[in-house]
């Protein structure tokens, strides 16, 4: 019996060509372990970039997983998982009409279906990983550099997938995006940060506070102040000590930052105004302290 080598479905005798991949069928289909790396189909709106929000939009509806790659300098598209590759075009083919598209004549035409090139599309290589369920990932030795290289270069849905997935992997995964938030920290990627904390919600990440520590001492404002966010959104008590000395912060910003963290810990106003005289700020950082049952020279 004749079998795609892309998605694997098996045909009839005298089939030629997948329907669903346009590629022609094999007599005999390689083991998994001797395909080499994985392919994944892209499709790609080449004239209308809102064309993959609203295709990425529709796929998940219909529980096929994917999601959009390319950034403003390349395509801008939909990218699915290999396995499922055929099944996710047949279907998107299917709803043409649905979509309010119509079927590709000529390269720059409303889509074209191709394979994903990392370089020329503007995804990141690897993505595929953020597929996996946690059984695959717990299998795959590679899958944290990977993820974790997703995360860093990958747009918003990317990177928000890429940390559910370390989530995913328990506690060395969580030790691994412990490490990704506080470099994110340090080289004051904002954004991504944020994107970051969407997707972690309340989850504990271990050892995360004695990464923020020492950050909490950067002569950077913009440092400090990124991972006094990191203290608000985990709530890293332990380190409210520090917090409250950075009430003494030369930079008001920091001041303001410092207090909206304390405030967050002891449910308690005390009417803070950053850039106040020095003698006043050292004046609310004692009653914090006192607050939280510390004593600080």
């Amino acid at each position: 019996m004749p079998y795609c080598p892309k998605c694997r479905e098996e045909f009839r005798e005298g089939v030629k060509v997948c329907p669903d991949c346009g590629v022609e069928l094999v007599g005999e289909l390689p083991r998994e372990d001797e395909e080499g790396p994985a392919e994944q189909a892209l499709f790609v709106a080449t004239s209308a970039p809102h064309v993959a929000e609203r295709v990425e939009r529709a796929c998940r509806s219909a529980g096929i997983p994917c999601m959009q790659v390319g950034d403003e300098e390349g395509a801008r598209g939909v990218l699915f998982p290999r396995e499922i590759a055929g099944r996710a075009v047949g279907w998107i083919t299917s709803q043409m009409r649905d979509l309010i598209l119509e079927a590709p004549k000529e390269e720059g035409g409303p889509f074209l279906i191709r394979e994903f090139d990392p370089l020329e599309d503007g995804g990141v290589e690897g993505s595929e990983v953020i597929f996996k369920d946690p059984m695959e990932l717990s299998r795959d030795p590679k899958a944290l550099e990977r993820l974790l290289q997703v995360a860093a270069a990958g747009d918003v849905s990317a990177h928000v997938q890429a940390v559910e997935r370390l989530l995913d992997l328990g506690e060395e995964g969580r030790r691994a995006l412990g490490t990704l938030i506080s470099e994110l920290c340090m080289t004051g990627n904002e954004e991504r940060l944020s994107w970051a904390f969407s997707a972690c919600h309340s989850s504990d990440i271990p050892g995360l506070a004695e990464k923020i520590e020492h950050l909490l001492s950067s002569e950077d404002p913009d440092v400090v102040i990124l991972s006094l966010r990191v203290c608000w959104r985990f709530r890293l008590d332990d380190l409210a000590p520090k917090v409250c000395d950075l009430l003494l912060h030369e930079n008001p910003l920091v001041q303001e930052e410092a207090d909206e963290v304390l405030l967050e810990i002891t449910g308690r106003d005390l009417g803070f105004q950053a850039g106040a005289p020095l003698e006043e700020r050292e004046s609310v950082r004692k009653t914090r302290l006192a607050q939280l049952g510390l004593e600080r020279k």
